[in-house]
């Protein structure tokens, strides 16, 4: 900081808001003798605040096609997201779905056929854009997920008899 007659100059000041990166202030101090005395200060802008999903609460799929499977993409789970530096369009155009537990591949979207029937839990995922690249879920990027469920059902029969919790009952009625 330089100081003349007791006032501290505000020609020193160095608030304000920087990109991220890293930055060097360097302050140079001068006495009324001339002497002068420098301090350097470096200093790094970062994003570490993780995206913030927000999931559908569940939603239940009653048909499947012909073959026995239906496609759930991910994008049709996430009500929302958003992040704190990273613009929403980014964000919500990243999102990715996997099977709760599954530490594999984030995928666009998952097929689930006969054998999947009942409830299916998930994660839908985002990334931002800390690193700058303009490319998701790269090294430099904060992801985040949130949990939701999927409950398939075969309405029309395709799966046939899936040893389910389906039961027929035959007898007769007498009074």
């Amino acid at each position: 900081e330089s100081f003349q007659g007791g006032n501290q100059d505000s020609g020193n000041d160095a608030t304000g808001i920087y990109p991220y990166g890293t930055h060097l202030i360097k302050w140079i101090a001068e006495d009324g003798c001339g002497n002068t005395a420098d301090c350097s200060y470096l200093f790094t802008i970062e994003d570490c605040k993780n995206p913030t999903p927000v999931c559908l609460n569940g939603i239940s799929l009653p048909g499947m096609n012909s073959n026995g499977c239906v496609e759930v993409w991910a994008n049709d789970l996430l009500e929302y997201a958003f992040d704190n530096c990273t613009d929403t369009t980014f964000v919500e155009g990243s999102v990715k779905i996997r099977r709760e537990g599954n530490t594999g591949a984030l995928l666009d979207n998952l097929l689930l056929c006969c054998e999947d029937l009942g409830t299916v839990i998930v994660e839908i995922w985002v990334s931002d854009d800390a690193d700058g690249n303009g490319i998701p879920y790269t090294s430099g990027d904060n992801t985040d997920f949130c949990s939701t469920y999927i409950i398939l059902q075969d309405n029309t029969g395709i799966c046939g008899d899936t040893g389910s919790s389906v039961a027929s009952v035959a007898g007769e009625i007498e009074t």
